[in-house]
């Protein structure tokens, strides 16, 4: 066969290759809506997000945050049914209540993901609310933020502690969020901690930029440009480093970081004259199963080894609660058991008992990080 024809075949059957291709992942997004289900990396989980909803994160409620990557809109109302409804204060925090500094209660700022936050439930039944109602002696503020990490909540601790002066801070972690403090994007872009050589925390992928910012700085990037021929989008997909969705375990450098951010936490609370409290939050199989340990959990019960300080793990209790165990975020049930189980915690704390006395002299049991 001449070297001419040779060729035109070739590039026929890549044609067709292509075409077929094209056709098949085309009938992949008609079926599903969406294309390698579910996304391979976090830039693309974005950008198809952003353009069929026109929404940051989810619920219509978030913006993009400079340092945090992501927030709420103050005062925002939003419902993914009839029966749960997102609301969020004057401060952009979801609450059914505008936060105020009341130095007569005891004043407890939580910070945490969308298990504090309280995805896929309604306002009043957040654990956080539900804290609140347990007794009217507490001002509880929840600075949940869905999908964040351990360094979201760190930030957010550093940029609100001075404004709200907490008597105890709050940080509640799945295991999740360990893995999240290592990632520069999820839900959109966000901030990433890195450890020097002397161990030291220093911030990088900030401030972040706003939506179209952030979208041409993917694009700029060569990183990744959605496209509506699928067949581009499984090359980019492919021959780029790009933020991968699946997430692997918390490893030795993943473990080294969080404890700084958590060693943070502790002495930033300390320095405010407040206490800390590390609360391990279970999901999944966990609630199901006592078997097995997962890495959230070990790393949780390391730390608390290490580090002297106030800690509540209520996975024995859940395992013992009779009610039906959801397999995703927490339902009523789960939330109720754990305000409670909380709040018995707060009561056993050396700054509320002083706060009850009403001793000036009375300072809380700090521990030194």
């Amino acid at each position: 066969m001449p070297m001419r024809k040779l060729l035109v075949a070739i590039l026929v059957n890549m044609l067709l290759t292509a075409v077929l291709l094209e056709v098949g992942l085309q009938l992949i997004n008609l079926v599903s809506k969406k294309v390698l289900q579910p996304p391979t990396t976090w830039e693309e989980y974005f950008l198809r997000s952003y353009m069929e909803t026109g929404t940051l994160v989810y619920a219509g409620i978030h913006q993009p945050h400079p340092t945090r990557g992501w927030s709420m809109k103050p005062s925002a109302n939003s419902a993914t049914s009839p029966d749960i409804h997102y609301t969020t204060n004057r401060q952009g925090y979801r609450a059914l209540y505008d936060f105020a500094n009341k130095p007569d209660k005891y004043q407890v700022l939580i910070v945490g993901d969308s298990y504090t936050f309280g995805d896929d439930i309604d306002d009043q039944y957040t654990w956080p609310h539900l804290l609140q109602q347990q007794n009217a002696k507490l001002n509880v503020f929840n600075m949940g933020g869905t999908g964040y990490g351990t360094d979201q909540m760190l930030i957010t601790l550093q940029e609100e502690i001075s404004a709200y002066k907490p008597d105890l801070v709050i940080a509640a972690f799945i295991g999740n969020d360990l893995y999240r403090a290592t990632l520069p994007f999820r839900d959109y872009k966000k901030p990433r901690f890195l450890l020097s050589r002397s161990g030291e925390l220093y911030l990088t992928n900030t401030p972040v930029g706003n939506i179209p910012e952030v979208i041409n700085e993917i694009v700029d990037k060569g990183s990744f440009s959605y496209s509506p021929i699928q067949t581009i989008n499984l090359f980019n997909i492919l021959t780029h480093q790009l933020t991968p969705v699946q997430q692997p375990a918390c490893n030795c450098a993943c473990g080294q970081l969080n404890t700084a951010i958590f060693l943070k936490m502790q002495q930033l609370t300390s320095v405010h004259n407040a206490e800390f409290l590390m609360i391990y939050l279970p999901r999944g199989i966990e609630i199901h199963k006592s078997e097995g340990t997962s890495d959230g959990e070990i790393f949780f019960e390391h730390y608390r080894t290490e580090h002297p300080g106030n800690y509540l793990n209520p996975r024995r209790q859940f395992l013992d609660a009779t009610f039906e165990k959801v397999r995703g975020h927490y339902h009523k049930n789960e939330t109720t058991l754990l305000s409670q189980l909380v709040m018995q915690k707060i009561a056993s704390l050396k700054s509320w008992q002083c706060k009850q006395d009403r001793n000036a002299e009375c300072k809380p049991a700090i521990a030194n990080p």
